[in-house]
């Protein structure tokens, strides 16, 4: 598989393969990556992750434009994934980061170091001014990772998603081109 942005020796991005839709599904079936994420529905089902994968295959083939990685360790094992929304308008250079982890690799530092090279890799080299960082206002595993990679909290968004019958307030959290590490 072609490395597109290497994290360190044990960790790096690349492409989405279908090839890892049965460990997708495991690690979307987690009830604490359901709780943190606005958009993984529960259960997340065969049918859920076909959908995501034709919505990822077709969006960067019709628009050109990458957004979506998928995090891996040196066995070549999906672990995690990494990408951006596009709130502003795909000619904005403003982004959107969203992350997650599978829970047996979390609490290593791993996430941590891919937001940080990510958010690096999309500043410098795919020119963006912005990246911002909504994220609901109990997580604090995520305002961890944010603080440690640079971003800064800018404001709370009062009743900002909707989430079932919920509603939740979020923090933003940004970091701008003059902030890159």
């Amino acid at each position: 598989m072609e490395i597109d942005i290497r994290i360190d020796n044990d960790i790096y991005l690349t492409r989405t393969s279908r090839q890892d839709k049965d460990a997708l599904i495991a690690y979307m079936n987690d009830e604490e990556l359901y709780n943190q994420t606005l958009r993984v529905p529960k259960p997340y089902t065969d049918l859920d992750a076909e959908n995501w994968f034709n919505y990822i295959l077709t969006f960067e083939t019709e628009n050109n434009i990458r957004k979506n990685w998928v995090i891996r360790n040196s066995s070549n094992e999906l672990i995690g994934h990494v990408g951006f929304h596009f709130p502003h308008g795909l000619d904005s250079k403003t982004a959107e980061i969203y992350y997650w982890l599978g829970k047996p690799f979390r609490n290593k530092g791993i996430i941590t170091n891919v937001v940080r090279q990510f958010t690096n890799h999309c500043l410098t080299s795919l020119n963006y001014n912005r990246i911002e960082a909504p994220i609901f206002d109990f997580n604090i595993a995520s305002e961890n990772v944010l603080k440690k990679c640079g971003y800064t909290f800018e404001n709370n968004l009062h009743n900002h998603y909707t989430k079932g019958d919920k509603i939740i307030s979020a923090k933003m959290y940004a970091k701008t081109s003059g902030q890159v590490d």
